[in-house]
């Protein structure tokens, strides 16, 4: 029996209740061994499944990121409106220079 053709798939869980499947297939020639052909494909797809494993821990730490930069930009607003009240404080007590403040 002649084998002219080799699928490979693998099936991975993506989430909770969610899975992917990933289907590779190559056509044989006469020379090629299929079990090589085989062997290539399942790493072709591990390689992939790498690939999209290290993407997708990287949009989940670019949100942690892009969140931690909302937070720390509303305590920066905060801490400049706290701010800005100590120094009007100052000036209504007559510190109006930073260099008035006797610690």
């Amino acid at each position: 029996m002649e084998i002219t053709k080799v699928t490979y798939s693998r099936s991975r869980q993506v989430g909770a209740n969610e899975s992917e499947c990933i289907a590779v297939s190559a056509d044989i020639d006469i020379q090629e061994d299929a079990s090589e052909v085989l062997a290539y494909l399942q790493n072709w797809t591990e390689q992939k499944l790498k690939v999209r494993e290290t993407i997708a821990k990287l949009d989940a730490r670019k949100y942690e990121l892009q969140t931690d930069i909302f937070r720390l930009e509303k305590d920066i607003e905060a801490c400049r409106a706290r701010w800005d009240k100590a120094r009007n404080f100052l000036d209504k007590v007559g510190l109006a220079d930073i260099d008035d403040i006797p610690f």
